[in-house]
């Protein structure tokens, strides 16, 4: 049984916030004992063997069962569930989640995608949590938004299969002042929604880069399994940051 949430939920100008923006920074949304465990949970998948990136790969791709199995009975899984139902106004289930680690020096970028378009339907489907398992800088890959990007639903030019070689997917028309980058201190989250357009940029930093990846998706709507959407999550302009 998850335990009860630890921090308040959105407030009212928070969620609107969020339906004007399509995105939302909360900080400090873990208590200082559960940050530990989940960094402790982090180390841990990074010192296995198995996991470990292949050199100039600069990024690793894992789940927290593998060294955790209880996590989702702890009080931050609880509260990110409910957030995200605060901000979408509508029930959801969770769905499935990612450790998204970029190497020192060498993480690659994150191109610009919407996670809704992978799943190729055009209503408004899903809702990501995105922790900062340590400090997370704009040279170490923080999350980079286009705000109010959501509104204009899937974006051809970010479609999936546009990926492969050639430059990079871009938003039509972007303008540097729509992006926003958010750096976090450790235990911070934002959320997007599932059509805002977002990416990161390299890991220049000399640490790794460590993020924890929740997704929730609308109840009753029908979705790949996990292992799916993770897979398709593995590609260069969709890692999910």
């Amino acid at each position: 049984m998850s335990e009860e949430p630890s921090r308040a939920l959105p407030t009212e100008a928070e969620r609107e916030s969020f339906r004007e923006r399509g995105w939302l920074w909360l900080p400090d949304a873990l208590e200082a004992e559960e940050l530990s465990r989940f960094q402790e949970a982090c180390q841990r998948v990074l010192g296995r063997p198995h996991l470990s990136h292949e050199p100039g790969a600069g990024s690793l791709h894992a789940i927290l069962e593998s060294v955790w199995i209880e996590w989702r009975e702890t009080r931050f899984h609880a509260w990110a569930l409910a957030a995200a139902e605060a901000l979408m106004g509508r029930p959801l289930d969770y769905w499935y989640h990612q450790l998204l680690f970029k190497a020192p020096l060498e993480g690659p970028p994150t191109h610009w995608h919407q996670d809704d378009a992978y799943l190729g339907v055009e209503e408004d489907l899903t809702i990501s949590c995105w922790l900062a398992v340590q400090d997370v800088g704009p040279d170490a890959a923080c999350m980079e938004f286009l705000s109010g990007g959501q509104r204009a639903g899937l974006l051809a030019e970010l479609a999936p299969e546009g990926e492969p070689g050639g430059t990079p997917p871009e938003p039509p028309g972007l303008l540097p002042e729509q992006v926003h980058a958010q750096p976090l201190r450790a235990g911070s989250v934002t959320f997007h929604h599932g059509k805002t357009p977002h990416r990161t940029g390299p890991n220049l930093s000399p640490a790794w880069r460590l993020a924890f990846i929740q997704r929730f998706a609308l109840r009753g709507v029908p979705r790949p399994g996990p292992e799916a959407c993770r897979a398709s999550s593995q590609a260069p302009s969709a890692a999910g940051g």
